[in-house]
């Protein structure tokens, strides 16, 4: 029989306990590192519209026509499936060329586009078709031989679906491509439900373009991009595969899936959200297809090696339509309020993105349930009351009252003495408290009191001493002018004893 965990549990244990992040977080680490030296070649490097996402050598896409064999693209391989992708960045303006060689030689039939070409006021892919169906919209590329022709163009609800007719100057073959351009998908993030993006794979599927034909007429892999072609794109194509699963019967597991995945191109899925839209496009997709979502059985969850419910149990299950109804209406729940959710998920993921994850391999546990949560993570859900600060009276005090006190009636009983004691300690205790406490206030603010009067001494001779230097250069200042107005007089009477020699000289020697 079918075991009862899925995809739905997989979803909601991860959703319980906050565990995108940290999942996402597993997943690149685990993920594998291959050799990218051809792209890291002089001539290669213009080639790349991101510095840091490469193709690996051992799956990169390799050109045949015109003169550079370079491409920022890789082929992915599925092998439980038998599916095949390119998946590439959105062409520059100087590979655009190198594009359609590629599309040509690798004979797709689909293109699937999931970005715009202008996003956040920066170029994200270069418009490389015609932008018209008149001749004079036509590309030609003299470099790979081949001319580029819009025949239609069908504007959808989310997409827009292009026709284009390829033709081979060589020996005038003629293909037809068609380009699936997805045009509500915002760059890092996801589209407003899974609804929408489930109804464009599915139109893509429908055309039988993704591969991989019949014998007698071969279909190439879909060439998929977006901006570095890994982020959309690897969400595309892993729920595209894993909903190919599915249909297959056969058991899906979707950490191990996009980590074989990567092992083709770096960085599929950029985000923890994007993860997490993954999961919610497979329920969604698989609810669409009439899909037993049973069959997804994760390797970390209950049930992922063998299955011992009863056959009692299996027949309560299938005989019971409402409990059906109740998970559909979850699931429902969960795809409409999507785009709600997202903000909040996002700060829970913020902060619980260090923590590590919760390891469930060997648990043969139920999921936990979903708790309730607050309104806000960082707001508590009560009012905590501030403590009370504890009585500072010495234990001497509360040992010799107690002593004094059940020495007043010896010859009362131990119980009676006890009694009295206690209840005269008590008044005691406050009669002292009203006594002590005050008296050892008054005793520290005097303290305080004289150190605060020592302190104002000490300020009070310090800032005599400044006064007194102040004074003193106050002093020196006015005997360096007197003395300077000294000299300057001196200078004067100088110079005018001078000139009234010089005067009666001249005098003396006109006047002889």
């Amino acid at each position: 029989m079918e075991c009862d965990y899925g995809v739905k549990d997989e979803y909601q244990a991860i959703e319980s306990r906050r565990g995108w992040q940290p999942l996402f977080t597993e997943i690149r680490e685990k993920s594998a590192n291959f050799s990218i030296a051809e792209s890291k070649k002089i001539a290669n490097r213009d080639l790349n519209r991101y510095r840091d996402v490469n193709p690996f050598d051992h799956s990169r896409i390799v050109l045949r026509r015109g003169n550079c064999s370079y491409i920022n693209a890789s082929l992915v391989k599925v092998q439980a499936v038998e599916r095949t992708y390119i998946l590439t960045q959105g062409p520059l303006a100087a590979t655009v060329s190198h594009f359609w060689a590629m599309v040509w030689e690798q004979n797709c039939k689909i293109i699937v586009m999931l970005n715009n070409t202008i996003e956040k006021n920066q170029i994200k892919c270069h418009t490389y078709w015609p932008v018209g169906t008149l001749p004079s919209h036509m590309l030609t590329f003299d470099d790979v031989h081949l001319t580029v022709e819009l025949i239609e163009e069908d504007h959808k609800q989310n997409y827009i679906l292009r026709t284009l007719r390829l033709v081979d100057l060589d020996n005038e073959e003629v293909r037809l491509v068609r380009q699936y351009h997805y045009t509500t998908w915002p760059d890092f993030g996801v589209p407003a439900t899974p609804s929408d993006f489930i109804k464009y794979l599915q139109d893509i599927r429908n055309t039988g373009g993704l591969g991989p034909g019949t014998a007698e007429e071969p279909i190439g892999p879909a060439v998929v991009h977006c901006s570095a072609g890994i982020g959309r794109s690897g969400t595309f194509c892993i729920v595209d595969t894993a909903l190919l699963q599915l249909e297959r019967g056969e058991r899906v597991n979707v950490k191990e899936l996009l980590l074989e995945m990567r092992r083709y191109r770096m960085g599929l899925i950029q985000t923890a959200e994007q993860l997490r839209f993954s999961y919610l496009s497979i329920i969604e997709g698989a609810e669409a297809m009439n899909i037993d979502l049973r069959r997804w059985v994760p390797p970390h969850l209950p049930g992922s090696t063998s299955c011992s419910d009863s056959d009692s149990d299996s027949e309560d299950d299938s005989d019971n339509p409402e409990e059906v109804e109740e998970e559909d209406d979850v699931v429902s729940s969960e795809t409409i309020n999507f785009n709600q959710g997202c903000n909040a998920q996002r700060e829970a993921e913020e902060i619980i993105g260090n923590q590590e994850i919760n390891s469930t391999n060997d648990s043969e546990e139920l999921p936990p349930p979903i708790p309730p949560r607050a309104e806000s993570l960082m707001r508590p859900d009560y009012d905590r009351p501030l403590p009370v600060l504890p009585s500072k009276r010495p234990r001497e005090e509360l040992e010799v009252n107690t002593a004094s006190e059940t020495e007043e009636d010896p010859t009362e009983s131990d119980s009676v003495v006890e009694e009295t004691a206690t209840s005269e300690c008590e008044r005691k205790r406050r009669k002292q408290a009203e006594t002590t406490i005050p008296r050892t206030a008054e005793s520290d603010n005097g303290g305080v009191r004289q150190r605060r009067e020592e302190r104002k001494e000490k300020s009070k001779k310090t800032q005599q001493i400044i006064n007194n230097i102040k004074e003193k250069q106050k002093e020196q200042e006015r005997k360096s002018e007197r003395h300077g107005k000294v000299i300057a007089g001196s200078k004067w009477v100088g110079i005018s004893l001078g000139i009234f020699v010089l005067v009666y000289a001249g005098f003396r020697y006109f006047h002889g």
